[in-house]
Formats: C-alpha cells, sequence, structure tokens
C-alpha cells in the first residue's frame, strides 16, 4: 500500500495499524531477474473475498479484474484470461505508453506555474504601490474626517440620550405599577386559598380596593411610548464624494 504523508501519519496512530512497517518508496525490496528492474514492495498474497482460501492467480482481461481459480472458472468462464504473471508485462507495457507525452505536458504546467506565480508577484508588488498612493492621497483628509466623526457622534449620543431618559422614566412608572398589581394579584389569590372565611372576610375589603386602585392607575395611563425611535444626522457626503472622484 502506498502512502502520502498524511496517511502515514494516520497510520502510525491508529491502534490497528500502529505495529505496521512503513517502507520508504526508496527502501523498497527489487525483485530478482527482472529484467525492467522495477521495485516491488513486499507483501502478502491477496486472497479472494469470496473464496477465502484461494489466492487471486488469474487475470480476466474482459473484465479488468483480478480472480481466483474458482471464480475464473464459475464466473469468467467465456472471458479471456490468463494468469497474472503471464499478464503482467503487458500490463506494464500499457501503463508505460499512457505515460507518453506526460513529460511534455508536465514542462507545460510548470511553465504556466511559474508564468502565473510571476504575474501574481507583480501584481502584489503594484498592489503594493497603490496601497501607498491611496495612503499618501487620503492623508490630508484623514483628520477633518476624524472631526466631524467626532461631532456627528457627540449630536447622536445626546439625541439618543435624551430620548432614552424620557422612555425610561415612562418605564419605571409602568414597572411600578406592575410590581403593585403583582402583589396584590398573588395576595389576593394567596388569600383566597390559605385564608380561612374570617380572615378573609377581614381582608377582602382591602384586597378589592388595592386591586381596583391599581387597574385604576392602569387605565388612567398612557401605555404608548412617549418618545420614537427617529432622529437623523446630516452625512451627506456627495459633494466630497465627487472631489474625490475628480
Amino acid at each position: 500500500l502506498f502512502l502520502c504523508q498524511s496517511c502515514k501519519e494516520d497510520h502510525q496512530w491508529w491502534r490497528e495499524t500502529v505495529q505496521h512497517e512503513l517502507v520508504p518508496v526508496g527502501e523498497e525490496k527489487k525483485t530478482e531477474n527482472d529484467g525492467n528492474n522495477m521495485p516491488q514492495i513486499a507483501r502478502k498474497p491477496m486472497f479472494c473475498s469470496l473464496h477465502t482460501d484461494e489466492k487471486l492467480k488469474f487475470y480476466c482481461k474482459d473484465c479488468e479484474m483480478l480472480s481466483c481459480r474458482d471464480c475464473i472458472l464459475l464466473n469468467h468462464s467465456n472471458h479471456t484470461k490468463r494468469s497474472h504473471d503471464e499478464i503482467k508485462e503487458e500490463a506494464r507495457s500499457e501503463i508505460r505508453n499512457n505515460f507518453k507525452g506526460c513529460t511534455e505536458v508536465i514542462e507545460s504546467l510548470d511553465n504556466a506555474i511559474s508564468n502565473g506565480e510571476k504575474v501574481i508577484q507583480r501584481i502584489k508588488t503594484r498592489k503594493q504601490e497603490i496601497d501607498g498612493e491611496i495612503e499618501k492621497a487620503f492623508s490630508a483628509f484623514k483628520t477633518a474626517l476624524a472631526e466631524r466623526r467626532k461631532a456627528l457622534l457627540n449630536d447622536a449620543d445626546e439625541i439618543a440620550n435624551s430620548k432614552m431618559s424620557v422612555i425610561s422614566i415612562q418605564l419605571e412608572s409602568f414597572q411600578k405599577l406592575k410590581d403593585e398589581l403583582n402583589f396584590a394579584y398573588h395576595f389576593a389569590q394567596n388569600s383566597l386559598e390559605t385564608h380561612q372565611i374570617t380572615e378573609l372576610l377581614s381582608t377582602k375589603k382591602t384586597i378589592i380596593q388595592r386591586l381596583k386602585q391599581c387597574v385604576t392607575e392602569f387605565q388612567q395611563m398612557s401605555c404608548d411610548i412617549k418618545e420614537d425611535d427617529t432622529f437623523e444626522a446630516c452625512c451627506n457626503t456627495s459633494p466630497v464624494l465627487e472631489h474625490i472622484g475628480e
């Protein structure tokens, strides 16, 4: 199994594979008497997934797949088949044939990548130059804009604080009446559930008066918020932007 660097690191961490021996590609074992001297990793034979005792010794050219002896006889009887030893050189030759043109393509891609990287570098350099020009051109505007910004923010704070102060006073009156009504309501409910009739009769008048008083206060109170959220600031930048655009 050939592994990339990331898979190699994962392979060394997983409990199931941590004991596996990893061999660098440059240190692969080479088969003897191999005229092509191609590197071969020493590994265990591959077995059929259906006939687990049978090695995958045959290759069906029609299906392009390895098979064991039993699968060749049962599932590929009318197909063109050979042992993997007989077809290995043919397979290698077929792969080599697909290498043709790869070197030229890789070289062309390398040139394209190199050219693109040079263009990117020129863009970065020009971008830095433009950044400097922009900073230089707008340095004169920064102080004036900062002062105007500060003034506008102060105006907005004053207007907002004034509006929120009015609303806060109104909310305090709402909350006060709500607390009083909650107290009277829960006291009346608790009296109904826990007091004896004599206790209830002795407090009935006070309870009813307080409940009515709270309701009357609510009816006399306006629940409309006295202030709204509308306020504006003059931030017309069109003349300045037009001048800058020139």
